[in-house]
């Protein structure tokens, strides 16, 4: 006689590998592409609406952040650290606010 337990194992894995057989992949779900085409459409619309505010504003373009690449030399990473601000001036100036002051950056970037 086999033992009852063993049997209610096999049982409870035959029924939870049958359930999981059963499932449909996030990738073949039929709302799947209404979801992705979703965000898609989205994203794209929230990027012009960006782009459009930022025109009518004067200000400078979202471009995340600048970095300075390992290999340029010091006189490269000064020229990148000076262009920025001379952009952020600018748009401060179409935008007829004063431009921040280092210190003033770092307390709002705190």
């Amino acid at each position: 006689m086999e033992n009852l337990n063993h049997q209610e194992y096999y049982y409870r894995l035959y029924n939870h590998i049958l359930s999981r057989s059963k499932r449909v992949p996030v990738d073949r779900a039929l709302s799947f592409d209404m979801f992705k085409n979703m965000l898609y459409t989205a994203s794209e619309k929230i990027i012009d609406i960006d782009e459009k505010v930022r025109k009518d504003m004067g200000a400078i373009e979202n471009t995340g952040f600048y970095f300075v690449p390992d290999e340029a030399t010091e006189e490269e990473a000064a020229a990148i650290i000076e262009d920025v601000k001379n952009r952020k001036s600018e748009a401060a100036k179409k935008l007829k606010q004063k431009p921040k002051t280092e210190e003033e950056e770092a307390a709002e970037a705190e």
